[in-house]
């Protein structure tokens, strides 16, 4: 990525930041919710094997699968439960593809999660442009860009993490 990019993401994302600012969000618990996207950068195969197993037992799970420039999934799988991104769908400029916008943008989520620990710039830009009512984080870092931000250690498989974010929202909503 360079200079001319990071300008245009990093604007980009203090505008979002902004506007989130200005509204009040209402709680959701994942129990409830009609339609949710997941967001994770692609690290190891047996992460985005969990997810597919989770939103596998949920009607209305989507996973959108940010793929970092030195990484493949080396797995089949299945493009209706999974979308890919990779950084190249991100124009110098800061316009992304339109494949991506009409595929993954324009649809409406109740719920949006972050399962990443860590985001680069491209992928922490891309999470920016999902419609969501409530948006879920796992970095406390980008606290900012999130509804909740429920921080749990590398250690914690993702299972265990949506676990834990189904008792918080709960225990949030007063269930």
């Amino acid at each position: 990525m360079n200079f001319i990019q990071q300008y245009y993401l990093k604007r980009r994302l203090n505008s979002f930041v902004e506007k989130r600012t200005e509204t009040q969000r209402s709680i959701y618990t994942l129990k409830e919710t009609q339609s949710m996207c997941f967001f994770l950068t692609y690290d190891t195969f047996e992460q985005l094997e969990e997810l597919i197993h989770y939103t596998s037992l949920h009607k209305k799970r989507k996973i959108i699968c940010y793929l970092p420039s030195d990484k493949f999934i080396e797995h089949k799988i299945d493009t209706m439960t999974v979308y890919t991104i990779t950084p190249k769908a991100i124009h110098l400029t800061g316009k992304v593809d339109k494949e991506v916008r009409e595929n993954i943008f324009s649809q409406h989520y109740d719920v949006f999660i972050d399962t990443d620990i860590k985001s680069d710039l491209s992928a922490l830009y891309l999470k920016t442009f999902f419609d969501a009512d409530f948006r879920i984080g796992r970095n406390s870092e980008y606290y900012k860009y999130y509804d909740l931000t429920l921080c749990v250690g590398e250690q914690y498989t993702i299972k265990e993490y949506i676990s834990n974010l189904e008792t918080y929202t709960l225990k949030l909503k007063g269930n």
